[in-house]
């Protein structure tokens, strides 16, 4: 990789070996942006989420928090007209006839146009709250549902009020009619689930009751499901089917029988929330939408296509006609998909957030990747998807594999340690943390069976992975990084922040001093001072640290602490180490005194420490500087480079070129020439990983990459 001229090559001319993005995305047929004049600068169809989607032969119809419904028709979908009733519309219905189009309103109304002239013609009016959603009966019946608790069924050709349904305790928020029946089900936002019989206007099954729900600063507390059957949490959407099915769905899909009211089958937990579903009968197939479009079999419970659509965001309609399926998002966006290619694409996988990180086993060919949107994908050595697994509650973060058992791979989340063998690729164990919101930063294996799981903001802990007992480690700072020494010690670097699971006794804090950190007197006294921490030598025979390595000085730079930063080579006795005030420094252990190297003249705290040979490399943290220090010589060089937001440096195998972010871009610098040899924008990445002849990087928008060199 002395030129890294086929990376580099590939990048520019997009003829990479393997970008998952172009095989793992089943892209749109057409991206809805109708005519610039009338969106937001020709981009989105609207300028807030799209809540209603509808639409029948000749036209498509969409609603949104902006105060608009537009009509879209043609063979372009140009915007043929928009209706400005002056209020939030959440969700559209059209009437079996398709004479009507129904609009569920902010302003505590259910509205009635009549197509195509698009002439309001009944301004239903009886809710005291949000209408949250309509629908139709094939019998004649509108039914509106709301955050007052109520549930109208409404004769809609002559705008009557028939029955005013109240049972409902909470927000009334999913709503389905049956194809062929005068009934209805309702879910709330406190998890009730009701079916109605919209002729008599009685309640014929209370399915699921209602849990405490409570509102503290505008936010929901519980509400939860805890029936023990259905959804875990309240139904966000639903939908009556023609073949004796009912779909309810919040974040998993469940479907029940409607003559037994047993549950058939449940799908597993979605990234967020599922917003819509809709029904393809040709297909009996239902498409529920959350950050992805996902199919499944009605009677199996079989994902038949699962597709990241609209860049991760979450999708809050869709609705299909003539084989194409129309999606709205969030941010006012519309796709159009091809059914027909989402079928043929099959089961696509990818992360649809940021990448936490990425371990990699090219000998078992796979790697392994952990994202913020609550899923580990499991792809071969060339980046072919696998298998993902998204059951978590949370981001997750591969640590590694087990010695000895390298087929055995870590992976670690908020409150669990989860192990999973890459060759077969199924979970083998969930070892439960003491803490429920510690997720592990790093590890480091004691033996073939305990490692040291640490992260910034909680004291480490020993994990033994064969019996599952965890041993909280008794230190007044976390870990940050750790390098291996000799005789069973191992160093790790720390942070002056308090542990959040460690409490000191108020006697024990000096007066005035914030309590952050801990530092021992000449005395030999533990007094806590803030901005301070030390380097920490670990037993693994003893199980306990054994040293703390403590330097105080006067602080000068702008960050305002002073801390170990940067590990940079053990040898002979003697640890190299970078610290946060641009220095270097060597401890010479078995004495524990402390040499300085050198005082880098940066402007702010040094980053990016490395050594390559006889010379130590230095980027200033918030400046465009490099600084050059030659052992043998004992000279110091200054030099620039591009860019002042230098993060995630990563120096290649070659030890000449560094590779690192600055703003949108990757860099890649030459350090024996000084010259930029790239500099493309990127979307922000965030891991950089180098094995064999491959260079495999995860980005922010959830996408891996494997590059041959």
């Amino acid at each position: 990789m002395a030129e890294n001229k086929t990376y580099l090559e590939l990048w520019k001319t997009n003829q990479l070996e393997h970008p998952l993005i172009k095989s793992a995305y089943v892209r749109p047929v057409s991206t809805f942006v109708g005519q610039p004049d009338s969106m937001n600068d020709g981009g989105a169809a609207h300028s807030n989420f799209i809540g209603g989607l509808v639409s029948n032969e000749q036209y498509l119809f969409t609603s949104s928090e902006d105060e608009t419904i537009s009509v879209w028709g043609g063979d372009e979908l140009d915007e043929v007209v928009t209706l400005h009733p002056e209020t939030c519309v959440n969700y559209l219905a059209l009437s079996p006839c398709g004479r009507y189009l129904a609009a569920a309103c902010d302003d505590y109304t259910a509205k009635l146009y009549e197509i195509p002239s698009m002439k309001l013609v009944h301004n239903l009016s009886n809710h005291d709250n949000y209408v949250s959603k309509v629908a139709f009966s094939q019998q004649g019946h509108l039914v509106s549902i709301s955050k007052d608790g109520k549930v109208c069924v409404w004769d809609y050709e002559n705008g009557r009020l028939m029955h005013e349904l109240q049972g409902h305790e909470e927000w009334v928020y999913s709503l389905s009619v049956h194809p062929t029946k005068p009934l209805a089900i309702t879910g709330a936002l406190n998890s009730s689930l009701k079916v109605w019989n919209l002729e008599s206007g009685e309640c014929v099954k209370d399915l699921i009751k209602g849990s405490m729900l409570m509102y503290v600063m505008g936010m929901t507390v519980g509400g939860g499901n805890s029936s023990g059957i259905g959804n875990d949490k309240a139904t966000a959407c639903s939908a009556w089917l023609p073949n004796g099915r009912i779909v309810t769905c919040a974040h998993e899909v469940v479907v029940w029988d409607e003559n037994t009211w047993e549950v058939l089958w449940k799908g597993e937990q979605q990234n967020k929330e599922i917003k819509a579903v809709y029904y393809d009968e040709s297909r009996n197939m239902i498409v529920t939408a959350s950050a992805t479009v996902d199919g499944w079999n009605v009677d199996t419970g079989e994902k038949m296509f699962s597709q990241v659509g609209h860049d991760g965001n979450q999708i809050y309609s869709c609705y299909a006609s003539n084989d194409i399926l129309y999606t709205g998002d969030e941010k006012g966006n519309i796709n159009a998909w091809s059914l027909n290619s989402l079928l043929q694409g099959g089961n696509k996988i990818q992360h649809s957030w940021s990448i936490t990180d990425i371990q990699v086993d090219l000998e078992r060919n796979r790697i392994i990747s952990g994202s913020y949107d609550n899923s580990v994908i499991f792809w071969d050595g060339k980046g072919k998807p696998l298998k993902q697994f998204s059951n978590f509650s949370d981001s997750t973060k591969p640590l590694g594999a087990i010695p000895g058992k390298e087929h055995l791979h870590i992976l670690t989340t908020y409150g669990k340690v989860v192990i999973y063998d890459i060759e077969k690729m199924e979970e083998v164990k969930v070892i439960s943390i003491d803490n429920k919101l510690i997720e592990f930063d790093g590890a480091y294996w004691i033996d073939n069976e305990r490692f040291i799981g640490y992260t910034l903001s909680y004291r480490p802990r020993i994990i033994n992975v064969e019996t599952g007992a965890i041993t909280i480690l008794e230190t007044f700072c976390s870990f940050t990084h750790h390098m291996e020494m000799e005789d069973g010690l191992v160093a790790f670097t720390s942070y002056p922040t308090e542990p959040l699971d460690i409490k000191y006794d108020d006697d024990e804090v000096e007066e005035g001093m914030q309590l952050n950190s801990i530092n021992v007197d000449a005395e030999g006294t533990a007094k806590k001072y803030k901005n301070f921490s030390p380097l920490m030598i670990f037993d693994t025979q003893s199980l306990k640290i054994k040293n703390h390595f403590w330097l105080k000085k006067k602080l000068e730079k702008s960050d305002g602490t002073f801390y170990p930063n940067k590990l940079l080579e053990y040898n002979n006795g003697n640890l190299i180490i970078g610290y946060s005030d641009s220095s270097i420094k060597r401890w010479n252990v078995e004495k524990q005194e402390c040499n300085n190297i050198l005082d880098f003249p940066g402007d702010d705290y040094g980053m990016g420490f490395f050594r390559v040979e006889n010379t130590y490399f230095i980027f200033d943290g918030k400046s465009d500087k490099i600084f050059e220090y030659h052992l043998s010589e004992d000279s110091l060089e200054e030099w620039s480079s591009v860019g002042a937001d230098k993060r995630n440096l990563k120096i290649a195998p070659d030890n000449e070129h560094v590779y690192y972010r600055s703003g949108e871009n990757l860099i890649v610098l030459n350090l024996k020439s000084r010259a930029i040899v790239f500099n493309e924008t990127i979307t922000d990445y965030r891991q950089l990983e180098f094995v064999d002849d491959k260079i495999i990087m995860g980005t922010e928008d959830g996408k891996v990459y494997v590059f041959s060199n």
